[in-house]
């Protein structure tokens, strides 16, 4: 289960809680007697408010208020489940990740055909990709693509030395990283080596954008308002994250030239795949120049790049009608560009 939102409430603590085969809930844990240790008391309703755990005077009962399921919503059978795998990578560094297979109940693919892969490439970029319930996973694998989730260099939950691994490294050890857990996982025939992709958001966007231009493993990469100009971002981002990357990159100005080399706008030319850029017209921290920008450096190279553009929005899609109209278009373009059109 992810766990975010932990705070005490009476004689226990409440938190918001993630499981790998359902949606966040509010759920509670508290003590099971004097000498018993904590256990989960299940899922509150979506709007009632925490109720007291148990009378500590007598033995505690667990109640559970079910949450319906909404109309249209995913069966169990639908929902993939992150398998944990790791690897050793170029770096000699062993790589962790979750891979989810394609599920939807009562359909299966092509006999002896491995899926489409889509790497997925957590923001942050020292977070983690955790191994609860995630809409927009289960979005494409219910569509028949396999997705893997990488926790690349510096993700948390491995240790100091592998929190460490991303410093200075930023644009390089990360993408490096999502390159090799694809070229292992179709090496290991779980997907198909010929069409893959790689998504990500924000700091996940030059994950993925660097990916792309530093190999031939994807054809296509996919950017939710990513980042592409680390000058642009040392300059603009927020002042709780001031300085995040004089240890991410190194400081400025002495490191000038090699915030230049990470930054997808001035690797244009080594960009091979196809890409979209999905931008927030409000975006205070990667500007809309920025990724118009590093749209006119591809097709001044004469690749194919796809822009859209959604008014209102900022750094975070918020709006549940653009969420929408971005995963579809996500989903489109996929199709397009990995040949799957006729699979749909």
């Amino acid at each position: 289960m992810a766990i975010a939102g932990l705070c005490g409430h009476r004689d226990g603590i409440a938190f918001i809680g993630a499981p790998p085969d359902g949606p966040a809930s509010v759920w509670t844990l508290g003590p099971l007697g004097p000498l018993g240790p904590l256990g989960p008391l299940g899922p509150l309703g979506p709007l009632g408010p925490l109720q007291p755990l148990h009378d500590s005077s007598t033995t505690p009962t667990v109640a559970v208020a079910v949450r319906p399921r909404p109309p249209g919503a995913l069966g169990r059978g639908d929902i993939a489940v992150g398998e944990a795998f790791s690897f050793v990578g170029r770096s000699g560094r062993r790589i962790h990740g979750l891979f989810y297979r394609p599920t939807l109940d009562g359909t299966v693919g092509p006999p002896g055909a491995a899926p489409p892969l889509l790497v997925q490439c957590h923001s942050g970029p020292t977070d983690s990709v955790g191994g609860g319930y995630n809409v927009v996973t289960q979005y494409f694998t219910s569509r028949g693509f396999a997705v893997a989730a990488v926790d690349y260099a510096g993700s948390t939950g491995y240790g100091r030395a592998y929190r460490c691994s991303l410093r200075g490294q930023w644009g390089v050890a990360d993408s490096d990283d999502c390159v090799d857990a694809a070229r292992h996982l179709a090496a290991v025939g779980r997907v198909d080596g010929s069409r893959m992709a790689i998504r990500g958001s924000s700091s996940g966007g030059l994950t993925a954008l660097n990916a792309l231009a530093g190999s031939d493993s994807f054809r296509a990469a996919v950017s939710w308002y990513g980042v592409t100009d680390l000058l642009g971002l040392a300059s603009s981002t927020h002042d709780f994250e001031a300085h995040y990357l004089d240890g991410l990159v190194g400081p400025l100005p002495e490191c000038r030239e090699r915030y230049v080399a990470r930054s997808p706008t001035a690797r244009a030319a080594e960009i091979k795949g196809s890409v979209l850029l999905l931008q927030g017209l409000d975006d205070p921290v990667v500007p809309p120049a920025q990724t118009e920008a590093l749209r006119d450096a591809l097709v001044a190279q004469g690749r194919h790049c796809e822009v859209r553009f959604f008014e209102g929005e900022a750094h975070g899609f918020r709006r549940a009608e653009t969420v929408r109209a971005a995963l579809e278009d996500e989903l489109g373009f996929y199709l397009r560009v990995l040949d799957l059109e006729g699979s749909s």
